[in-house]
């Protein structure tokens, strides 16, 4: 049975004998000590940037260290969810978030 890694926003306990190893998008484990590893985007919260700032994400910083564990991988397969229906939103003053729409 092979060994799988999630890495997702909110890390689920993974149980005695599961093979499956759940980690956080901000500390993730080597890719390589995985035979699979699932990167699962689907997450409303990750598409969110919580300043008045509509460029970015506030996961910015550990998409770009998970792209660099991604290119630095030499045995791992890497199967990455995006997410179908989600809009970046950004907070921009007030109580409510705002939608940023591509041009």
């Amino acid at each position: 049975m092979s060994e799988i890694q999630v890495i997702r926003r909110i890390v689920k306990s993974s149980t005695g004998k599961s093979k499956i190893t759940y980690s956080s998008i901000d500390s993730p484990r080597a890719l390589d000590d995985f035979d699979i590893n699932i990167i699962d985007l689907n997450d409303e919260y990750l598409w969110r940037n919580n300043d008045n700032n509509c460029i970015e994400s506030d996961y910015d910083s550990d998409y770009i260290s998970i792209s660099k564990m991604i290119r630095n991988r030499t045995k791992s397969t890497v199967i990455v969810l995006l997410p179908g229906n989600c809009c970046f939103k950004y907070f921009y003053g007030g109580s409510k978030y705002h939608n940023s729409v591509a041009a």
